[in-house]
């Protein structure tokens, strides 16, 4: 299954292209009053803005991301808004499928600039988000951009880098006394 669950288009007349085609959107459907068209449109510089997780208008009703953004003519004039579903579900499995396995690894995540885990590879996708520590532990990831820490029990080590594309930031939460335990230098199993 793609990344992408759908890529589309809304025109400035309300009228709305899919694909792949699926006739599962309500008749009154208007592409001009969902939110990925709204943030487009109020994008300053009229880039893709990247949406929170929702759940999608169709019968199914996934939980999604959409990259959305304005699109012009030659002359500036708004033709509509481009957009692309990203199913949640199929970015958690890349995610868990990326890197070299490592039973010290605990969990991947995403977190959105205030903190809100936006999936995770340990814990099937839930309908209700949740946030990730302390405001403070966040701001401070943002501040430095990367680096780590411990959790208060020093158990748990993690590490985070901030993603600019995104501005979500990547964490890996670590198993910090199975990452000792198996660590081939403790063990005297390194090469020279």
């Amino acid at each position: 299954m793609p990344i992408l669950s759908f890529v589309y288009f809304g025109f400035t007349n309300g009228l709305y292209v899919c694909f792949p085609y699926t006739d599962d959107y309500p008749d009154d459907y208007d592409p001009r009053t969902r939110p990925w068209y709204q943030a487009a449109l109020a994008s300053s510089d009229g880039y893709e803005v990247w949406g929170k997780p929702y759940l999608d208008s169709g019968k199914q009703q996934q939980l999604t991301i959409t990259c959305s953004m304005p699109i012009r003519d030659h002359s500036g004039k708004l033709l509509g808004c481009a957009g692309a579903d990203i199913s949640l579900s199929q970015m958690i499995r890349i995610l868990a499928d990326s890197g070299q396995p490592a039973p010290h690894l605990k969990n991947k995540l995403l977190l959105d600039k205030n903190g809100i885990v936006i999936l995770e590879t340990a814990k099937p996708i839930q309908k209700k988000l949740r946030y990730f520590g302390s405001p403070e532990a966040v701001e401070a990831m943002w501040q430095n951009k990367t680096g780590l820490f411990f959790s208060d029990d020093m158990k748990t080590l993690y590490f985070y880098m901030a993603t600019h594309s995104l501005h979500w930031l990547y964490v890996e939460e670590i198993d910090y006394n199975e990452l000792l335990q198996n660590n081939p230098l403790r063990k005297g199993q390194a090469n020279p």
